[in-house]
């Protein structure tokens, strides 16, 4: 099969071999005991992924995680969103996180496929719901790197921010021999697609099949003939065909000895399986909150937004997996279903359990109330309440 990825303008050779400042020396931080992890979000069409990356920065905090980098996909016309990455991150103390950015050029398609969907994280009053009780009523109040995304910038540096592949590319050079990483995907595949095609700065396939432990996403497919979101850029018309055929590259050409881990992203839809009406009383003042009182939930009319009602987990569940696996404390989370996920080109997902093992499809196995309360607590990062969790 011949697979064309659109990924954005690869002219900009200086941005391009900007090197990180990541070497032998810092790489000795990793603990042995800890799950390393890379985040790779697009953090534009809904605010699940502000929620899921508050889960990370909860679970670092309890010791389970160490979060080597955030990479984001996508470009987003409001400008905004990867300041409300660097935000939450400062916001968790965590400043000096690396952020990869998208290749793409504001002159690119992606400009024109992105824009319509992002959230406008710079709203006024009368787009944030009355249930926000926060001080700050525009992402640019919040502590953060105060970088724009690269696609509106005239300086390529700026704060810790990098070209995405670069920096993939630099971590995975830079882990000591014994170590790996796992890559969990809660957005588009277009950065993973870009490293997996690089030979130039590294040789991406090699790495990823020496230095990537798992990669881990989520795929909306086992009860349902819709294209999923994240694999195809959009759903039901609105799918993009850059993001399917970056898709459809990681998932034909990914080292077959690294697994792909697909969370049943139903899960986010079952009864009572959603989180945010808790920042309305709890960390009222942060960036989650104000990314939950911004979007317009399932609604998208401004009636109610996400605080109000609340909003799905699905990239939630990404995090807490690539932390905890099948099981923890003697508590199984997922049942596990082998088999084959084949991108077809109009996005939609074809599950085939008749394969060898070349990719996994995770179940909820917990029970809903557990599990929503455990989300809850890690999610508003509230355990000195739920030591349990």
């Amino acid at each position: 099969m011949s697979i064309f990825i659109a990924c954005g303008n690869n002219s900009n050779q200086y941005y391009r071999s900007y090197q990180p400042p990541i070497d032998d020396n810092e790489t000795n931080i990793i603990d042995d005991n800890v799950t390393n992890i890379i985040i790779d979000t697009d953090m534009l069409t809904d605010n699940d992924d502000a929620g899921a990356i508050s889960v990370a920065h909860s679970l670092a905090a309890k010791g389970e995680l160490t979060i080597l980098a955030m990479m984001i996909t996508g470009i987003d016309l409001n400008q905004k969103r990867t300041k409300l990455v660097s935000a939450i991150n400062y916001y968790y103390d965590n400043p000096d996180i690396p952020i990869g950015e998208h290749r793409a050029s504001k002159n690119s398609a992606h400009r024109k496929n992105w824009s319509p969907f992002s959230l406008d994280y710079s709203r006024t009053d009368a787009n944030i719901s009355k249930s926000y009780n926060g001080t700050y009523r525009n992402i640019d109040n919040f502590d953060s790197d105060n970088c724009k995304d690269r696609a509106y910038r005239k300086d390529t540096k700026c704060g810790n921010r990098y070209d995405a592949v670069v920096l993939y590319c630099n971590i995975l050079n830079n882990l000591p021999n014994n170590k790996k990483v796992t890559i969990a995907i809660i957005g588009n595949f277009y950065n993973v697609s870009d490293l997996l095609n690089e030979k130039t700065i590294c040789n991406g396939k090699e790495l990823i099949e020496n230095k990537v432990d798992k990669l881990v996403c989520s795929g909306w497919f086992s009860k349902s003939d819709t294209p999923d979101t994240n694999f195809a850029g959009g759903h039901n018309k609105k799918t993009f065909k850059s993001a399917i055929q970056a898709t459809q590259n990681v998932f034909n050409f990914w080292p077959s000895k690294v697994p792909i881990i697909i969370l049943n992203e139903e899960v986010g839809n079952l009864e009572g399986m959603k989180v945010g009406k808790l920042y309305q009383k709890h960390n009222t003042h942060s960036p989650m909150a104000f990314s939950y009182a911004v979007d317009e939930g399932y609604t998208y009319t401004g009636e109610n937004h996400a605080i109000d009602d609340g909003k799905s987990i699905w990239d939630h569940t990404v995090i807490l997996y690539v932390a905890r696996g099948l099981e923890h404390n003697s508590t199984t989370y997922w049942s596990k279903v082998s088999g084959t996920a084949t991108i077809q080109n109009d996005g939609r997902v074809l599950w085939d359990d008749n394969t060898e093992d070349a990719h996994n499809h995770h179940y909820l196995k917990k029970n809903n109330n557990d599990y929503i309360n455990l989300m809850n607590t890690l999610f508003i990062n509230l355990q000195k309440f739920n030591p349990q969790y």
